[in-house]
């Protein structure tokens, strides 16, 4: 058996070449993936924002009418009085990260909360602000923010985020216009992160999956089916009479046709006589033993008729082997329309032929001599201006009264042929 080192196998050489495009269509997709879910992600924040912020500015909203609590500042700006509280309740039911008072003209009034913006409200919403609810997405760094874009490459640098919304205030006691409510949005890092983790998990027990099955398919569906086939091919390369599985309809069924097809020609190659389209000596010793097993199961006669060309080798050596060639073509149509449909012929020799006649008595055998003489004489050939008529000498062996078995048989027949052969020398 040839052996092959195992990165050269058909098998490793589909299965890697398969994996490298899986794991290259992974490495595609999965970014696109990460980015689609992170930016769903941002929308959903956002607008839960939003509505935080809405719900937020409705609890705020005219609290510059409203009497100052027993602890309210005063705020150093104007001398304003306003309820601290309620904005810090506000901050802590609806999880925001700060709230400020801007006044009519842009600039911060007071501030309540973890986190502070511009003192100019330029640096943060474009123009001036407009009375309803207006959102930006703000960076939260050290205590303070700054204006930026929320996108998926943001969250996964680990930037924190937050929405700044401005709605419009009650009545301009200290000359207020609006408000910064910042709304938290520093969840949406962790989800990135773990959405990240988990979808990289995922993806990577996914294509070790897939590439663990993709290698045991490929070992059970290529190299097992190959390997049977080069086992059955070896063995028909040592004579074995097998065939090739075909009962698979895709490529693999398809190469064992073509083995089969290539193994009845070689076999035929190996079995029949080129020259006179008859069995050769092979061909015999592989099925006249079935046949004395067919005679012998069947209580049936069977006669080996062994013929002899007379007279061959002068032909050869005055006319040429290729007047010799015709004269055993001759003789081997002359055998098949004597032996008919049910005998089996071989050429055995250069000169030597045999005829197993089944159903066929040692009488019968011998009394049908004179009918394969007629056939020859209709045969005769013209060589160069030289008519030849085959001549041959035949010898009956019968079975089971000669024999049994396949040399016995054939040594009876060829010790009967010489002594026909003698006798016609002598006569």
């Amino acid at each position: 058996m040839r052996s092959y080192r195992f990165h050269r196998s058909i098998a490793f050489q589909l299965w890697w070449r398969l994996s490298l495009a899986l794991v290259a269509f992974t490495l595609l997709v999965y970014p696109m993936y990460l980015w689609i879910e992170t930016a769903d992600n941002i929308a959903e924040a956002e607008e839960e924002a939003s509505i935080r912020a809405t719900v937020a500015a409705g609890s705020i909203r005219g609290t510059d009418s409203r009497p100052a609590g027993p602890n309210a500042p005063s705020l150093p700006t104007d001398g304003a009085t306003i309820d601290a509280e309620l904005y810090e309740q506000a901050i802590e039911t609806f999880g925001l990260l700060a709230i400020e008072r801007l006044h009519r003209e842009g600039h911060v009034l007071g501030s309540w909360g973890t986190v502070k913006g511009p003192e100019s409200a330029a640096a943060v919403e474009p123009g001036r602000p407009r009375l309803g609810l207006e959102g930006w997405s703000v960076s939260v760094s050290g205590g303070t923010y700054q204006r930026e874009e929320v996108s998926p490459l943001g969250l996964l640098r680990r930037d924190s985020f937050a929405y700044v919304y401005v709605v419009a205030t009650g009545p301009e006691a200290d000359g207020a216009a609006s408000h910064r409510i910042v709304v938290d949005a520093g969840h949406l890092t962790g989800e990135a992160y773990t959405l990240l983790f988990r979808s990289l998990a995922f993806a990577g027990a996914m294509l070790a999956l897939v590439l663990v099955t993709l290698w045991f398919l490929l070992r059970y569906f290529v190299t097992r089916p190959m390997r049977e086939y080069s086992d059955s091919a070896r063995r028909i390369a040592a004579g074995e009479p097998l065939r090739m599985p075909e009962n698979q309809d895709n490529e693999i069924g398809e190469l064992g046709a073509a083995i089969n097809t290539m193994a009845d020609a070689l076999r035929r190659q190996a079995t029949i006589d080129s020259l006179t389209g008859l069995g050769n000596l092979r061909h015999l010793r592989e099925t006249l033993p079935a046949l004395l097993d067919d005679a012998r199961e069947n209580h049936q006669p069977l006669c080996l008729a062994s013929i002899d060309v007379n007279n061959l080798k002068p032909v050869n050596d005055e006319l040429g082997h290729a007047a010799g060639d015709q004269v055993l073509v001759a003789i081997a149509d002359a055998l098949r329309a004597w032996g008919g449909p049910d005998a089996t012929h071989w050429r055995v020799g250069g000169d030597e032929f045999v005829v197993a006649l089944p159903q066929t008595s040692a009488r019968l055998a011998v009394s049908q001599i004179a009918a394969l003489e007629a056939l020859l004489a209709e045969r005769a050939i013209d060589v160069e201006g030289h008519t030849i008529t085959p001549d041959v000498a035949v010898g009956i062996a019968a079975y089971p009264e000669d024999g049994r078995t396949m040399a016995q048989l054939l040594a009876v027949g060829d010790a009967r042929m010489y002594e026909r052969k003698a006798q016609t020398k002598a006569a």
